[in-house]
């Protein structure tokens, strides 16, 4: 593809989208996706598999969440299976910018447009929907590799993630946390709650014995 990059730009913005989150990969980005190709590549820990939510209200009324998995350059304090939770500073933003060079950088990064910070923000060349629609021929190892890493499937770890998102919201847990996605999950936690009535009631109830025991040892 052709190259959009502009360090002038980019030195001047300060790197806000890498401060909000590491950029997507596309399934393109890799050439051989088979389970242990993608283990490999996970297992030098500057990447996660992470997932998108959609959501669907079936016949039954019930609303459902459906998650999608992809790869992300890993944020900082975050796992290497990252499915669902507030997403931090992009861990390969160091002093001068990107660690990685414009080659090796994940495809959603060199899908930006750079443009001057009061002009508004950088904008895609190519659909962001679509790098990540990329990896739905591989959904099976990816799933294959959570289940690996943390003995979960993926609808366990979605929950386990989606709990510790609400009690991270509860707790106002935004260390790391830009402003851009505080202001992103102001949208996303309703949906959350719908679809997920249980997980929120077990951080609710987690948030409130904590508070019962600062305020004993207090």
């Amino acid at each position: 593809m052709e190259k959009y990059e502009n360090l002038d730009i980019c030195r001047e913005c300060g790197g806000k989208c890498c401060i909000k989150c590491g950029c997507d990969y596309s399934a393109m980005d890799f050439l051989d996706h088979s389970y242990k190709a993608l283990l490999k590549e996970l297992s030098k820990g500057d990447k996660s598999i992470v997932a998108v939510i959609d959501f669907e209200n079936l016949p039954n009324g019930k609303f459902i969440a459906i998650p999608f998995l992809y790869i992300r350059a890993r944020n900082v304090n975050r796992d290497i299976i990252d499915l669902i939770s507030m997403k931090t500073v992009c861990s390969q933003l160091g002093e001068n910018g990107c660690n990685y060079d414009y080659q090796n950088r994940p495809y959603g990064g060199r899908n930006l447009i750079p443009s001057i910070p009061k002009d508004g923000p950088c904008k895609p060349k190519e659909s962001p929907i679509d790098i990540v629609k990329s990896w739905a021929p591989y959904q099976k190892q990816l799933g294959k590799i959570v289940k690996q890493y943390t003995g979960m499937t993926v609808t366990e770890k979605i929950s386990h993630d989606v709990e510790n998102l609400f009690f991270d919201v509860l707790s106002k847990n935004f260390q790391g946390v830009s402003k851009l996605e505080i202001d992103d999950l102001k949208g996303f936690i309703p949906l959350l709650v719908r679809a997920f009535p249980l997980e929120r009631e077990n951080a609710m109830m987690r948030f409130k014995h904590l508070n019962i025991r600062v305020f004993n040892i207090k």
